[in-house]
């Protein structure tokens, strides 16, 4: 990430630490850019970079009554972003194991009694989830992770926002997370 110095930045931080929005908003219109790019640069795409770019803004601010207490804020929210960024490749990697072992079709034949069990015991937990997630909900997770659609396709097919789709994905992901949790033992 570019250094570039911020007019007043401490005070502008200062600022941000006492509530004040509209330093809130300096901050976010000087670092949105930069912040994007080197989330980019890191994930290689722009729905992740779109994505960490949102959490760092929540987390700045959810941080905001200690950011004077930062000495290197350009250093730390460098360390923040490259966190970040880890984290969301790593869980992404995660639920992609996932939803390809579970959509490989498998033969139950030819499974042993302890591999159908463990198969039909992970499935039905997923099938149950699957029907907690609301019609949306349920339409964006299978659209994307069974179809492979972008969230831009998803977003036309659907007729709904970009920013909806990524919504209904991260509730649906979590739900699934949650649940699909305890029965990953065997992956």
């Amino acid at each position: 990430m570019k250094h570039i110095d911020l007019p007043d930045k401490y005070r502008v931080l200062s600022d941000v630490a006492k509530n004040n929005k509209a330093s809130f908003k300096i901050l976010y219109e000087h670092y949105h850019k930069r912040i994007y790019s080197l989330a980019y640069h890191i994930t290689h795409s722009h729905i992740l970079a779109e994505e960490v770019t949102q959490e760092i803004f929540i987390k700045i601010w959810d941080y905001r009554s200690k950011l004077t207490e930062i000495k290197e804020f350009d250093a730390w929210l460098k360390v923040i972003i490259r966190n970040l960024c880890y984290t969301y490749l790593a869980r992404l990697s995660k639920e992609r194991i996932i939803i390809d072992e579970f959509s490989k079709s498998k033969d139950l034949l030819s499974l042993s009694a302890e591999e159908e069990i463990i198969y039909n015991e992970f499935n039905t937990v997923f099938l149950k989830t699957l029907d907690t997630l609301s019609e949306q909900q349920k339409k964006v997770f299978l659209l994307s992770r069974n179809e492979n659609s972008k969230y831009e396709d998803i977003s036309k097919h659907l007729n709904i926002s970009i920013n909806t789709v990524k919504s209904h994905m991260k509730v649906a992901l979590k739900k699934m997370r949650l649940a699909l949790g305890e029965n990953l033992f065997f992956l």
